[in-house]
């Protein structure tokens, strides 16, 4: 798929954002950290909230299943779609972000096809809206925008039940790599929502304004850092530049992105692995037409996402599936060592991403002064010792939170332009 390049991209930090927060009395707005798996929803201080606040969904949970599941009339969001899809996966929606703004649909497959509890036919609908479709029922089908536009009004209805009172205006986060079809596409959604969108910033940008917040930087010299962001679908890189300046008397901080990469395998592909692992070695033989039961396959699936997250704290991890194909529970053991040996093909990725990176930003590897690590996926052991070698570093940097670091640099860009 033709992605954009990404151009350089300004802002200001530290010390004016900081001016911009105490001077802020009230809020309609609303940050979306929008992932290909969850979405975070951030709020500014304004009436009762004396600070920023992350908005908790039903669950009392800080991140939401990007999911939507219809049963019957009832659609079911986050958790509870997630929950339906192991009895009628044809009934769920994950992964809509990577379908957003495509109009083929041998290119739908090619994106998501491959995960195994996605069974749905895509369409191409005879319309003037010319992106590709989901084919939910006989002659019901959902744009993939439409179906996004409910999740955010999912969202819109998280935050107003924080804030106490109407959200009108968002930004929104995207990756680095998302075309101007695919940012169009997100925005329609938004607006279908009932949402001003005042600006898309790349999740890179994001971390890094955050970061930018964060840190104090002195003296007469630039500082470097290189953001490793690995989530559910994407591996990004995004090389930043801080520089203290003085503007009209006050110490202020520019940051500029100097350059970014990468690469569209991301946790759900290690996941992925794991589950074609166990099909090979332990499932194949017991169950010859696995490929036509989608819902076994959305319980490995499940239930690999967990064993993996073990996986990154310890050697092994054991696992069990209760009542399988209805006829015999699967259970084992998968160690960390069978892990790093099967999605080997994936790691191979790392190293050239990030030379790329470094590459468009015209520095190398010893110009780097901050490697900071965000995104689930950056957990795994393997792919932290791989930098570790790379950058002959004994430490990596994890100042954020490596699941939130994007939301808050969201809502400080969108406080920029809510404020204009």
């Amino acid at each position: 798929m033709p992605y954009q390049r990404l151009s350089g991209a300004q802002c200001l930090v530290g010390s004016l954002v900081i001016f911009a927060l105490i001077n802020l009395s009230m809020a309609t707005l609303m940050g979306i950290d929008f992932g290909s798996s969850s979405y975070k929803v951030v709020l500014p201080p304004g009436g009762k909230r004396k600070q920023l606040s992350l908005a908790l969904n039903e669950q009392s949970s800080r991140k939401t299943e990007t999911w939507i599941g219809f049963r019957e009339d009832e659609r079911l969001f986050g958790s509870f779609a997630v929950g339906l899809a192991k009895f009628s996966p044809k009934d769920t929606y994950p992964y809509l972000r990577d379908l957003l703004g495509i109009s083929s649909v041998q290119e739908a497959v090619q994106r998501v096809g491959k995960y195994v509890h996605y069974t749905h036919k895509f369409v191409v609908p005879d319309s003037q809206y010319e992106y590709i479709a989901i084919e939910h029922a006989p002659n019901q089908t959902f744009a993939v925008h439409e179906l996004i536009a409910m999740i955010f009004k999912e969202a819109r209805k998280i935050a107003e039940k924080e804030d106490g009172g109407k959200i009108v205006d968002c930004c929104i986060t995207v990756p680095v790599f998302f075309t101007q079809d695919e940012r169009q596409a997100i925005t329609d959604a938004a607006t279908i929502a009932g949402l001003s969108v005042l600006s898309l910033i790349n999740q890179g940008t994001a971390v890094g304004v955050n970061y930018g917040y964060e840190q104090t930087f002195e003296g007469n010299f630039s500082h470097n850092a290189l953001f490793f962001d690995w989530g559910e679908s994407s591996l990004q890189l995004t090389v930043g530049q801080y520089t203290p300046i003085v503007e009209k008397k006050k110490n202020i901080t520019q940051f500029q992105v100097l350059g970014a990469s990468w690469v569209n395998l991301g946790g759900r592909d290690f996941t992925q692995a794991m589950v074609d692992h166990l099909i090979e070695t332990q499932l194949r033989a017991k169950i010859p037409d696995l490929d036509e039961k989608p819902r076994i396959r959305t319980k490995l699936f499940q239930q690999m996402i967990k064993t993996k997250e073990t996986l990154s704290v310890s050697n092994e991890a054991d696992f069990i599936i209760q009542n399988l194909d209805g006829s015999f529970d699967l259970e084992g053991t998968f160690k960390r060592e069978t892990l790093e040996a099967i999605t080997d093909n994936i790691l191979k990725e790392i190293i050239p991403a990030v030379e790329r990176a470094l590459k468009q930003a015209g520095l190398t590897k010893d110009q780097i002064d901050v490697i900071e690590m965000v995104g689930g996926t950056s957990r795994i052991p393997k792919v932290q010792s791989i930098l570790k070698a790379y950058f002959q570093r004994e430490n990596l940097d994890r100042h954020l939170n490596a699941d939130e670091a994007a939301i808050w640099g969201c809502i400080f860009w969108g406080w920029g332009f809510w404020k204009i």
